[in-house]
């Protein structure tokens, strides 16, 4: 069985995957530009099905009444989680158990991401008969340059910070966000732990063979960065 560590780093890996392509696919689009957030749920799951050697299965898009008995299904839909609701991606064993719960963002946008927060953070305080292990929030994060408005630039490495430092304080800004979104949530989340896992930071390479777009043009596209991210909820009870 993989280990909750493991997870982080697969879901990282799937996130990189799949720009990866879309880039080659598309000749110069990542893969938050055209809605392609389904391509990274694919290769998130392509990964954790791969590197569970046969002890996993993976559902795309389940309905939560799928795996959630009465009473969880009850208490979920007090706190706006009804039964048709489709988690992104979910793992399944032979023993029917749902060990882990993720969902997909291709690019940061706080509104969208904090809901899908608290709806982690609601499974795995609510979930509790099914062997949910955790659950993550996996984000496609990026920077656009002068098109973001600099905004998003906190993600990355700065002039002065090693990239040791850089990841470190990244995921500590990702750590504090999340408890902020629930603290401000109607639900006690006391007894879930947060982690914050990001990879690499990669840049971006406009493809020589294919012409560039309006947009290209001045762009200083040798600042623009990306890199993947996952935040993980679990129970504290579990340690």
């Amino acid at each position: 069985m993989l280990q909750t560590s493991d997870m982080r780093e697969i879901i990282l890996r799937g996130i990189v995957r799949a720009n990866m392509r879309h880039v080659a696919w598309t000749k110069n689009h990542w893969v938050s530009d055209y809605g392609a957030e389904g391509l990274i749920q694919v290769l998130i799951a392509e990964e954790i099905y791969e590197a569970g050697g046969g002890d996993l299965g993976v559902f795309l898009e389940p309905n939560v009444s799928e795996f959630c008995d009465e009473i969880e299904a009850k208490s979920l839909v007090d706190v706006d989680i009804k039964p048709a609701f489709r988690p992104d991606i979910c793992t399944y064993t032979r023993g029917d158990k749902v060990p882990h719960i993720i969902e997909v963002k291709r690019r940061w946008e706080k509104g969208p991401i904090a809901q899908d927060v608290i709806r982690c953070a609601n499974f795995v305080s609510i979930l509790k008969n099914m062997g949910l292990e955790a659950t993550y929030c996996a984000i496609f994060l990026h920077d656009d340059g002068a098109r973001d408005r600099g905004h998003k630039k906190a993600f990355f490495q700065r002039v002065d910070e090693e990239p040791i430092a850089a990841k470190k304080r990244v995921e500590e800004l990702l750590q504090d966000w999340a408890r902020e979104v629930l603290q401000t949530s109607n639900s006690d989340h006391s007894g879930v732990r947060i982690r914050a896992e990001v990879g690499r930071e990669y840049g971006f390479e406009l493809k020589s063979d294919w012409p560039t777009e309006d947009w290209m043009e001045g762009a200083e596209c040798e600042l623009f960065r990306w890199r993947p991210a996952t935040i993980e909820f679990s129970r504290r009870d579990t340690d």
